[in-house]
């Protein structure tokens, strides 16, 4: 009996032990799902803030090339989730205040994309906000390794999608897919069913969270809101659900004395996977599109 006890805890010991190592391992690699790395950065001074149309969107590595020449403080990091994840709200903007740590820098460079899913409210949900209870919720510290996230988060399955999505090291979501006119009616066709499900509400909670977050950007620097386009469909889907949605926005950055750029015109510029994100050409075409527009105002804010 005692030989049998003797071996299955040596059992346990060694099965306990691989899991850690592979644990580290995967740490290590990157290896967890497309949210880890996001967790395990270190603090950053100039971010990309949103919900996925961001993640996938708006690429660093452009917008660290064509701003090079300007005084903003980079590299840019981009801290966008999902909708689910990253609505504007106290969650959100409590983990954007962890990532920045101690910024004392003046020169940040802060880029805040908006959409109507982002600062509403799903109405059958009531007074119950979608982002608690989720990874953003459960996440107290952004060093490394993150043991907690990796037990309950980490599995298996999820590394089918390491071809598929790539989170890279600066927080650009990169998302392979096949573009090619029969897979995007079928995409935008089951993306939009999936959204025509969804009732709305704008939300005064999310806006003054929005709001606040602005402020908090303005202590370290100058800041960017963005509407990013999308496709035709996705667009009238908007403008059912917040019809004056860039007007208000308008009046938002007036008030707070930030620039906005509502690039939901210029959706036939650019070609989406789904009808709501970026192919991902075109995130980069539209990323140089922003730099260009941030140029522009900046080059007009000097010469006043």
């Amino acid at each position: 009996m005692k030989k049998f006890v003797k071996k299955l805890i040596i059992y346990i010991a060694i099965v306990f032990l691989s899991i850690v190592i592979l644990f580290f391992i995967i740490d290590a690699i990157g290896w967890s799902d497309h949210n880890y790395k996001r967790f395990t950065s270190k603090g950053q001074q100039s971010l990309i803030v949103g919900t996925s149309r961001a993640a996938q969107g708006i690429q660093p590595l452009i917008i660290n090339e064509k701003l090079s020449s300007t005084d903003f403080k980079l590299p840019i990091y981009n801290f966008s989730f999902n909708v689910g994840e990253s609505p504007y709200g106290e969650l959100y903007f409590n983990a954007i205040k962890r990532k920045l740590g101690e910024n004392n820098d003046k020169n940040s460079i802060f880029i805040v994309s908006v959409d109507p899913f982002g600062l509403a409210v799903e109405v059958q949900d009531g007074d119950k906000y979608r982002e608690y209870g989720r990874t953003l919720d459960k996440i107290r510290h952004f060093y490394k390794p993150q043991i907690y996230y990796l037990f309950n988060y980490c599995r298996p399955e999820k590394w089918r999608s390491i071809g598929y999505q790539a989170l890279h090291d600066d927080g650009w979501l990169e998302i392979n897919v096949k573009f090619d006119s029969l897979s995007l009616k079928e995409n935008i066709k089951r993306k939009m069913d999936d959204y025509n499900s969804y009732v709305i509400s704008p939300s005064d909670y999310r806006i003054n969270w929005l709001v606040e977050t602005i402020k908090l950007f303005k202590q370290n620097g100058t800041v960017f809101m963005c509407h990013i386009p999308m496709s035709r469909e996705m667009s009238e889907w908007e403008d059912r659900s917040w019809p004056d949605f860039d007007k208000e926005m308008y009046a938002i950055a007036e008030q707070l004395n930030v620039y906005y750029f509502a690039f939901k015109k210029n959706r036939n510029d650019y070609r989406t996977t789904d009808g709501n994100h970026l192919f991902k050409d075109d995130g980069a075409l539209f990323t140089s599109d922003l730099c260009d527009s941030i140029i522009a105002v900046a080059q007009n804010s000097s010469n006043r």
